[in-house]
């Protein structure tokens, strides 16, 4: 990767970072501060790619954001509250920030100026270069270790049943927390 590409990345996702942090810090509604919290894990991750720990990006990934931010995003569904209408969270609900079409204009003109960022980024991207694309070219050549997969074989193969111990544990609190949402409440 081209030393200014690999800062622009670095810088991008470092800006997003703290964009998501202030939105967390800043926002009111509960919904905001949960995707802040998505956009900073994907950054932390992205941040933790770029310093080849790849193992420690899946992680962030998997933990965070798949253990973490969902647990998050079940207390707030178990805890919605339906506006009445005529009240004035209601009436308020409906001149938010979001109500209408007021944002689409702006959230278009992101969309498209981070499609066009990413085609360039793709377009100059020197594949021929990438050390990973020689090594798998190369089959004859020793590769570079992969901390992943040796830590995925080790865990399906001397550690599985502790493994499925902890998916089945998993899967019950799931179904517990299903349970106790459908529950009408009291």
């Amino acid at each position: 990767m081209n030393d200014w590409l690999f800062i622009l990345a670095f810088y991008g996702f470092a800006g997003l970072m703290v964009f998501s942090a202030l939105t967390m810090l800043l926002s009111r509604n509960i919904l905001y501060v949960a995707l802040g919290l998505l956009f900073s894990f994907l950054s932390l991750a992205a941040l933790y790619v770029l310093n080849h720990a790849d193992f420690v990006a899946v992680a962030q990934i998997v933990i965070y954001i798949g253990g973490v931010l969902v647990l998050l995003l079940f207390g707030i569904m178990l805890t919605y509250r339906p506006k009445i209408p005529g009240t004035p969270e209601a009436e308020k609900a409906e001149t938010g920030p979001m109500a209408g079409f007021r944002n689409l204009g702006l959230g278009l003109g992101i969309a498209v100026l981070a499609g066009l960022a990413l085609v360039y980024l793709i377009l100059e991207a020197d594949f021929a270069q990438m050390t990973w694309i020689q090594e798998a070219a190369n089959p004859g050549k020793p590769q570079a270790t992969n901390t992943t997969a040796g830590l995925g074989v080790v865990l399906v193969a001397d550690y599985l049943l502790v493994f499925e111990l902890a998916a089945w544990l998993l899967l019950v609190a799931l179904v517990g927390s299903v349970l106790l949402a459908s529950r009408p409440s009291e």
